[in-house]
């Protein structure tokens, strides 16, 4: 039964055309929550729109953007402001790339910064007064196990990912007394459209030895249960995820560093 509009809260993702992205919309949908969705392939996430609108009986309102660009986050910005409250952001939008880092377009490698750290720096900024006067609200960061497994042919975006964690621990401790939960996950191999800017389908690979590969919903449902435990930041879903995460605590930095170019070619 659709909320009223006085009972009705929002919840704001990005990235929210497939994967990750689509699931958590599905999910704060299923929870009663109207929506904020941000993409790019309008067709795509306009279809993924009215089914939620027709399954969960909640509004889903689509917002097409490239956060990369200021202008146009600045406006997005203005229009979130403008609409009301925001009770949930989810930061999840943004993209890869393979190879040698000096080989890189450089300009590709400054938009993926901007997507993934400027972006959500600058939503987090404009929802949490809000969420900090209410008392109320959640703000969840997707980064990636690769925050805390730097690599070679990866170098932006895990060193990109590692800011997103350190960003989320930093603002929970600063926001934790006050109703507002900040959550950082940390998925590893999952089957979503993340590849498509490195010509690697990651919904048709298969599971390798220690490499099993997980649903985005599976990611999600993990998340949202971490999400109601008291000053749980990290959430890292899989149980091989969680035992990677452990053992890169305890391992001496010139250990890692021998295994790495090993480990990055046999990375999709």
């Amino acid at each position: 039964m659709m909320n009223t509009p006085t009972e009705r809260k929002r919840a704001l993702i990005t990235g929210a055309t497939s994967g990750i992205g689509e699931a958590y919309a599905r999910a704060w949908a299923e929870k009663g929550y109207d929506l904020i969705l941000t993409g790019r392939r309008r067709d795509v996430i306009e279809h993924v729109a009215q089914q939620i609108e027709q399954e969960y009986q909640v509004k889903a309102e689509v917002v097409i953007i490239e956060l990369s660009d200021e202008k146009e986050l600045d406006l997005f910005i203005e229009k979130v402001k403008d609409e009301g409250p925001i009770h949930v952001l989810v930061n999840n939008a943004g993209f890869t790339s393979k190879g040698l880092y000096h080989l890189h377009n450089i300009t590709n490698e400054v938009n993926m910064v901007r997507v993934h750290a400027i972006a959500m720096m600058r939503l987090t900024h404009a929802v949490l007064p809000g969420m900090l006067e209410r008392r109320s609200g959640a703000i969840i960061n997707v980064a990636s196990i690769q925050a805390v497994t730097p690599m070679s042919l990866s170098t932006t975006y895990c060193s990109v990912k590692a800011f997103m964690k350190n960003f989320s621990i930093c603002i929970h401790s600063e926001v934790k007394d006050y109703g507002v939960k900040v959550q950082c996950v940390l998925p590893g191999f999952t089957r979503s459209d993340l590849g498509r800017t490195i010509g690697v389908d990651m919904n048709t690979m298969g599971d390798k030895g220690m490499v099993n590969w997980m649903l985005p919903e599976e990611v999600v449902r993990v998340s949202l249960r971490d999400l109601k435990k008291k000053n749980k930041v990290i959430s890292i879903p899989g149980a091989g995820n969680k035992m990677l995460y452990t053992l890169i605590k305890m391992l001496p930095d010139r250990i890692w560093l021998a295994l790495i170019p090993g480990i990055s070619k046999k990375m999709p």
